[in-house]
């Protein structure tokens, strides 16, 4: 049978703590279930391009960044010349590039999207100790960066130097939303994340 869960439309505030809207509580179904072993799913990106999945893996020594088909998850690539030291985290793609988050390294590694070799990395914003979820705001370069780290503010990163720009605390009801985990970007100006061991999903609108 098929699984109820919650949607839970909360409000990103801005600085001065303004609330936007009172959030509105929707239903799902879970229609299906994926195993995707062996290792924990922490990031995970749809490539409609490709019709593949982008899937980071953490654990430290082992961690993996793979593609796989959408239809079948067949693993279609697999990179894991990752140090032992670096522990994986959520994933994004934006202009050919792949950008994979670390949990505690405090660093973006930067892939091709093709091969997934690895071009380079960025550092995170002063002060920022772990990285959670990552999603990219809009298909242009004006894009941002959408950046969590597992407490209730998402951070809106410059997207060539993951430099800070923005933040915003995100609420529901008047209380903070913590642990906000993996995000998506489905549409501009919107980030869905689902919350760390609870059953939701939160929207949310970012340009708050």
């Amino acid at each position: 049978a098929a699984a109820a869960a919650a949607v839970v439309l909360a409000v990103a505030t801005a600085a001065d703590g303004a609330s936007v809207v009172e959030p509105t509580e929707l239903r799902y179904a879970v229609v299906a279930n994926y195993s995707i072993e062996p290792l924990d799913v922490q990031g995970l990106f749809y490539d409609a391009a490709r019709d593949e999945l982008l899937k980071s893996s953490g654990c430290t020594g082992q961690s993996r960044l793979e593609r796989r088909a959408a239809a079948d998850l067949r693993v279609v690539r697999t990179l894991r010349d990752f140090d032992d030291r670096r522990f994986l985290e959520g994933v994004s793609v934006s202009h050919g590039v792949v950008y994979q988050l670390t949990y505690t390294q405090r660093r973006v590694t930067l892939h091709d999207a093709d091969t997934l070799a690895e071009r380079g990395e960025l550092p995170y914003p002063p002060g920022v100790t772990q990285g959670w979820g990552l999603c990219h705001d809009g298909d242009d370069h004006t894009g941002y960066a959408m950046f969590t780290n597992g407490s209730e503010y998402t951070m809106a990163l410059d997207a060539a130097t993951f430099e800070l720009v923005a933040h915003a605390r995100v609420t529901q009801r008047g209380r903070p939303l913590p642990r906000l985990n993996a995000v998506q970007c489905p549409l501009r100006g919107l980030v869905a994340a689902n919350v760390w061991h609870r059953e939701y999903v939160a929207f949310y609108d970012a340009s708050a």
